[in-house]
């Protein structure tokens, strides 16, 4: 590369040097056979500026929301250019390029440090604990989602709209918390059985001031997730809150009473319907 006063210029900031324009112009120093002649940041020794303009360059700060590989090519572009190793932090792990670098050798070592790192963390006691709640946490939104496929096969009033979209804000909390998978061909065949279609009363037919209107409309727009195999989006349980706000509902529980946990026993013993019994029915 060849130096130039316009070159070494073009790292200047508001016309302060910063670290990158105290390097390059100690490069272009060189070429003309002198020695650094900038000093920075109140150090007026120029050799001892030129040491810690690279010491600066040789630690890299990732931009906030970096793409891992992003990151290593910008480091490795300056690792060349400077003739430097240069280290970051990402996400926990040190990351160290040297000049000639590539980006495939420094993510097979990141990977490698955050899998020694996650199985170190779940060897301690923390990391125990961790597992113990999320297997308890797992238990019970099984449990819950459980009861709820049984509520929906045994118990719901179907002509309830409330209880219809109670219903269906119970079954997507669990679900979702705990990635479980809902049951989606015996929910929407029930649901169609009962007269309720996917994107009910969207586009023109909506009525905004229609209590039955918007709360068919809220139903299948849960149904329309449910179909493209995606979980209800969140917002749902908003939507229904203002449903009911608008149209003077009450809350609405399927659960017997205010629980923390959802009941262990089934509707039916005999009969009771369970999310290994319908994996069956999945398409």
């Amino acid at each position: 590369m060849r130096l130039s006063k316009s070159f070494v210029n073009s790292f200047l900031q508001d016309g302060i040097p910063t670290a990158e324009y105290v390097f390059w112009h100690a490069k272009w120093q060189k070429s003309r056979g002198r020695g650094p002649s900038i000093g920075v940041m109140g150090e007026i020794n120029p050799r001892i500026a030129l040491t810690s303009a690279i010491m600066q360059l040789r630690h890299f700060e990732a931009p906030f929301a970096s793409y891992l590989s992003s990151v290593i090519f910008q480091m490795i572009k300056i690792a060349n250019l400077i003739g430097y190793s240069v280290n970051t932090d990402f996400n926990g792990v040190l990351l160290l390029v040297t000049p000639g670098d590539t980006v495939e050798r420094v993510v097979q070592h990141y990977h490698r440090q955050k899998e020694l790192a996650y199985q170190k963390y779940l060897a301690s006691p923390e990391g125990q604990r961790a597992i113990t709640e999320l297997e308890a946490q797992l238990r019970l939104c099984q449990s819950i989602s459980r009861y709820c496929v049984d509520y929906l096969v045994f118990k719901l009033d179907f002509k309830d709209l409330n209880a219809v979209i109670a219903w269906l804000e119970a079954y997507r909390a669990p679900i979702e918390a705990s990635e479980l998978k809902y049951q989606y061909k015996l929910i929407l065949d029930l649901f169609r059985a009962h007269g309720f279609e996917v994107d009910e009363n969207s586009l023109d037919k909506f009525v905004e001031d229609d209590r039955d209107n918007v709360a068919r409309f809220l139903i299948g727009q849960a149904l329309a997730c449910i179909d493209q195999r995606v979980y209800i989006n969140p917002a749902f349980d908003v939507q229904a809150e203002i449903w009911r706000k608008m149209f003077n509902e009450k809350e609405f529980s399927i659960f017997p009473q205010e629980v923390t946990k959802a009941p262990n026993s089934n509707l039916h013993e005999e009969e009771a319907v369970t999310v290994e019994e319908t994996k069956k029915e999945e398409v």
